[in-house]
């Protein structure tokens, strides 16, 4: 991924990641 952002077309999946992260 050369854009930097990941989750720039699944913002969804974004949060759901910091959500785990954070558990």
């Amino acid at each position: 991924v050369g854009t930097g952002n990941p989750y720039a077309l699944d913002p969804l999946q974004h949060l759901i990641d910091q959500r785990d992260a954070l558990r």
